[in-house]
């Protein structure tokens, strides 16, 4: 009873400005301890626990960091090989063409035929093409066409007919596409 009286009386004076002393704040901390035991001992398995959990997640970003350098390294190593070997692949499929030019210049000292030459050449030419063409290689048609200035450039224009303006009346260097992609424009003589 007289405890609660002297509790009253501190409620009653820090309510109206007055300090209480400090010992009797110490005394007020002492008595609050905690009313049982394992409210300390599950804060404690608390804490553990989130340290355990800290500790998983550093272990699980390093070994993410880790496994992402290891990917970045891979990637680049690849990337290299695939640029040094990138050609291999059209080279060996030239390499047919290079034996026909070779057979080509054989029979051109053996002969005086220039039929027989015209018809050697025009046959590696086109075995020349066929094998551009498998790798994707596709000649831009120009000559007669619209202009089109996403295939064709424009080295000049000249007067033509009604029905032959803006359309593509000669072509001085062909064009290609390799796939889709337009790798070179075909240089054109357009009408007006």
């Amino acid at each position: 009873m007289i405890d609660q009286e002297v509790e009253n009386e501190t409620e009653i004076g820090k309510q109206e400005g007055f300090k209480t002393p400090p010992n009797q704040e110490e005394n007020e901390i002492e008595n609050q301890t905690p009313e049982n035991e394992n409210d300390t001992v599950d804060f404690e398995k608390q804490e553990k626990s989130k340290d355990e959990e800290i500790l998983r997640l550093k272990d699980q970003y390093i070994r993410l960091l880790a496994e992402f350098d290891n990917f970045r390294k891979r990637t680049s190593r690849e990337r290299v090989e695939l640029i040094k070997t990138a050609g291999e692949d059209v080279i060996s499929v030239l390499l047919p063409v290079l034996d026909d030019f070779e057979r080509t210049i054989v029979a051109i000292q053996k002969t005086d035929n220039l039929a027989s030459i015209r018809d050697g050449i025009r046959l590696v030419t086109e075995n020349f093409f066929k094998a551009l063409h498998k790798k994707g290689l596709v000649q831009i048609k120009s000559v007669g066409e619209n202009f089109d200035s996403t295939v064709h450039e424009a080295i000049t224009t000249i007067s033509v007919e009604e029905e032959m303006k803006n359309k593509v009346v000669d072509e001085v260097e062909k064009g290609y596409r390799l796939h889709e992609k337009v790798i070179r424009f075909s240089k054109v003589v357009v009408g007006e």
